[in-house]
């Protein structure tokens, strides 16, 4: 099996959705609304990518220029490593409106779920719990030999420690009809120093960064560029950049 692949597998049992939005198979034993939800790239909400200012561009994401140093490269722009992230607007658990462009200044692992999604949960739950839980879990599982509990331990250590400290910004935007109350619940649930959003715009936040399965992980740059896109896989720390974690 592979290293990663190994080292996953205690977290998660790879709940996702398919390219067509269909709910795959997710974790029982995790507290999911997956009973109550069907899975879908179409959130329902308003099509329009206008929420509140008109640049007069079609890839618009809602944000009049001049509130963010960099020009806005919209919804429409390609995502590839060294490219700059659009200016989406999210909504925050304190429901008052902010711009991705204001995560500029220190690296940013953003991972785009759903309420349902049993890995999302593990990884909250990953990054809220104390340490020596989480390593009670590892060392409970079964079919990991001793050095692969080592590195995982090893790489949620320092996944942890650099959330919680403020090296590392984390930020789970939650797709597929969530709602304030969701994410305000998540937070709850998961507290740490991550950010939960919702977006403005689920259109076009959906056509830019939805890629038909949850959790997908964008590696964003202090300077708003994509370090590393699309990852399926828990961040590990030997894919990150370096100085993006504590050591």
């Amino acid at each position: 099996m592979h290293r990663k692949l190994a080292l996953l597998l205690p977290l998660t049992l790879l709940a996702c959705t398919d390219s067509d939005g269909d709910e795959a198979t997710t974790d029982a034993t995790l507290e999911t609304a997956e009973d109550e939800a069907e899975t879908t790239s179409d959130t329902g909400t308003d099509s329009t990518s206008d929420t509140g200012t008109d640049t007069g561009t079609e890839t618009d994401t809602g944000m009049a220029q001049g509130e963010c140093a960099q020009p806005d490269p919209g919804f429409g722009a390609a995502i590839t490593q060294g490219a700059k992230v659009a200016h989406a607007e999210l909504i925050g658990t304190d429901e008052v409106p902010f711009n991705l462009c204001e995560m500029e200044g220190k690296p940013l692992v953003m991972e785009v779920g759903a309420v349902w999604c049993g890995p999302c949960q593990s990884y909250g739950k990953a990054l809220a719990q104390d340490l020596e839980t989480t390593f009670a879990e590892i060392d409970a599982q079964e079919g990991l030999s001793e050095e692969d509990k080592v590195l995982l331990k090893e790489n949620i250590r320092r996944l942890h420690d650099s959330v919680q400290q403020g090296v590392l910004q984390w930020m789970t935007v939650l797709l597929d009809n969530a709602t304030i109350t969701d994410i305000q619940g998540w937070e709850a649930q998961f507290p740490s120093n991550a950010v939960v959003a919702i977006p403005s715009d689920s259109v076009g936040f959906n056509s830019y960064m939805f890629t038909g399965a949850f959790p997908t992980f964008y590696y964003i740059d202090a300077d708003l560029t994509f370090a590393v896109v699309a990852s399926d896989l828990w961040p590990f720390a030997g894919d990150l950049p370096e100085g993006w974690l504590v050591d």
